[in-house]
């Protein structure tokens, strides 16, 4: 009797199709696996770390589109946007994640303006004499 009613309740209430993303995080200059990199299914519960060979899996993702985020510790974070699940089908990723460049004192960031703001200007004090071109100075009319 009571195998009937575990078999009547699975078929009474079928399962949402999954599938599964998978795949491997490099170091895109030396193709060196990515140990501890972060894999967000963004706006889900689905998230993991890479192993010691780079490789992640999440599964039993509902079917969809999604935004996957990758990053890991000293490199640039990316973002994937439209990675489409299927019904019982796998979505292999190779993701190669550059290094974030060396720190160089010679290199200035300024903000615009008072705002956050996310684009950042880049510029070589040597071509300005070490001021801050007046494109990237703040407006300090009437701020004394």
């Amino acid at each position: 009797m009571r195998f009937f009613l575990i078999l009547f309740l699975a078929v009474s209430f079928p399962q949402t199709p999954t599938g599964t993303i998978s795949g491997r995080v490099t170091d895109q200059d030396t193709g060196d696996p990515l140990m501890a990199a972060r894999i967000i299914l963004w706006n889900t519960e689905f998230k993991t770390l890479t192993t010691e060979d780079g490789s992640f899996m999440l599964k039993r993702v509902p079917v969809g589109t999604y935004e996957l985020r990758v990053s890991a510790e000293e490199h640039v974070p990316v973002i994937y946007k439209d990675i489409t699940v299927r019904s019982d089908s796998v979505v292999q990723l190779t993701i190669g994640l550059l290094k974030v460049p060396p720190y160089d004192p010679k290199m200035k960031f300024y903000r615009p303006d008072s705002t956050i703001d996310y684009k950042i200007r880049i510029y070589n004090p040597e071509e300005h004499q070490g001021a801050a071109p007046d494109s990237l100075k703040r407006n300090n009319e009437g701020n004394s």
